[in-house]
């Protein structure tokens, strides 16, 4: 009698054990179930939410572009004694002509009604010579260098109190700026000023007239009978310019 309760008792243990192990396969299965739905579901979202900041980093992109030439415009605008700056001089796309003639038209009058010192230091390459001789042509004083001729960091100072800095998403001359930041602080100014000077009193900064006669000299060595029509249409300068500049030129 005994050993036939030890029996069932056993029979009885073995069934709930079963159960249980049924009820925990059923519970890990409902578990599995929620947790692909939920996997699947925030894999819509994530793609969702990359979509999202792309197109939010698209429009970014264009703000801070815009952003980026206000805060220049400003500087120029509200500068009272001198403004330094180390920027790309690329030539503008046709669709950015017109932000540029705003901003020659801008510097023009921060020189001529305020009298304000402007500096501007430029890569040192002949497709520079143009927008280098727009700024000069308004009164700014322009020098080429080397060794920016790939910097990817584009800043101007006001009044040694306040910095513009740009910033383009890679590396190189020809990439456009992005973004900018303008930073009311004299600590930062004086740094960059520091680095400014540095390079716009080495040896190897020249002024805008002496790289263009730099140039027109090598071209003259290679090629004696090349017109002046010819040399304004590849640096872009006009033809009063390129014989101007001509005339300093030994033969």
């Amino acid at each position: 009698m005994a050993e036939n309760s030890a029996v069932q008792s056993v029979h009885m243990d073995s069934d709930l054990l079963s159960t249980v192990q049924i009820l925990l396969l059923i519970v890990e299965l409902v578990l599995l179930v929620a947790t692909l739905f939920i996997v699947q579901t925030n894999r819509r979202e994530q793609r969702g939410r990359e979509q999202l900041i792309q197109e939010m980093y698209k429009t970014a992109r264009i703000v801070s572009r815009e952003d980026y030439f206000n805060h220049v415009m400003e500087g120029y605008q509200t500068a009272s004694q001198n403004v330094f700056a180390r920027v790309t001089g690329k030539k503008p796309h046709e669709s950015e002509k017109e932000m540029v003639e705003r901003l020659i038209s801008t510097i023009r009058m921060a020189i001529g009604t305020r009298g304000v010192e402007i500096r501007l230091l430029l890569p040192k390459s002949p497709g520079r010579i143009s927008v280098g001789y727009r700024y000069t042509k308004v009164g700014a004083t322009v020098r080429y260098h080397p060794g920016i001729i790939a910097s990817d960091v584009r800043y101007m100072i006001i009044d040694d109190k306040t910095v513009v800095m740009g910033l383009s998403e890679k590396t190189g001359e020809q990439e456009p700026t992005r973004t900018g930041y303008r930073i009311p602080s004299e600590g930062l100014a004086g740094v960059l000023k520091t680095d400014f000077m540095k390079l716009w009193e080495s040896k190897e900064a020249i002024d805008y007239e002496k790289f263009v006669q730099e140039i027109l000299a090598s071209v003259k060595r290679s090629t004696p009978n090349v017109s002046a029509q010819l040399v304004s249409d590849q640096l872009d300068l006009d033809i009063e310019e390129v014989n101007r500049l001509l005339n300093h030129v030994k033969a």
